[in-house]
């Protein structure tokens, strides 16, 4: 069942939300800057008057209002988002339930039905008289129900198959 490709691209989705949820945690936080910086004026003579070198020294922290935080949008957007993924999934797993016992049901029946054909079949080879139309045809309809149980059987295996995730050529 985990090789259908719904259930693999949803586990995925699954993943990418709950990355996006905790991206989106981490990137509520408050951003502190601090810095430091020096400032040096060359000598220098303006209007007559003659500056002396001068030296500055300063340190700063920017500490932003954090707006951000009085909204959860963002983390609400997210947890919705991986909440009806998982819903999804949940869903995905019981369809495929269903599909599965539809065709374990169905593969059953033609089984079955199959096993009663051969019986016929072998019944009808068995008093089967060359030289007799209606023997013939007896046994011509009885192929043509044994090659129609086969198909059918044939084709309740693969969809079977398919429903489980097996998507191999049967071996029949």
């Amino acid at each position: 069942m985990y090789k259908r490709q719904d259930i693999l691209s949803l586990q995925e989705a699954i993943k990418t939300a709950d990355a996006s949820l905790s991206l989106a945690k981490k990137n509520r936080n408050m951003n502190f800057s601090p810095s430091i910086w020096v400032s040096q004026t060359p000598k220098y003579v303006s209007s007559g008057t003659e500056y002396s070198q001068t030296v500055a020294y300063g340190f700063s922290v920017s500490i932003p209002l954090p707006t951000n935080l009085l909204f959860d949008g963002d983390l609400v957007q997210e947890a919705n988002n991986k909440t009806t993924l998982e819903r999804y999934l949940r869903d995905l797993n019981s369809r495929i339930v269903a599909e599965v016992n539809q065709g374990l049901m169905q593969y059953d029946f033609a089984k079955s039905k199959l096993i009663d054909i051969q019986k016929n079949y072998s019944e009808s080879v068995k008093k089967y008289q060359a030289n007799n139309s209606r023997s013939i045809m007896a046994l011509r309809d009885r192929e043509a129900e044994l090659i129609d149980a086969e198909i059918n059987h044939a084709k309740a295996l693969i969809y079977l198959q398919r429903v489980s995730g097996d998507y191999e050529l049967p071996k029949i």
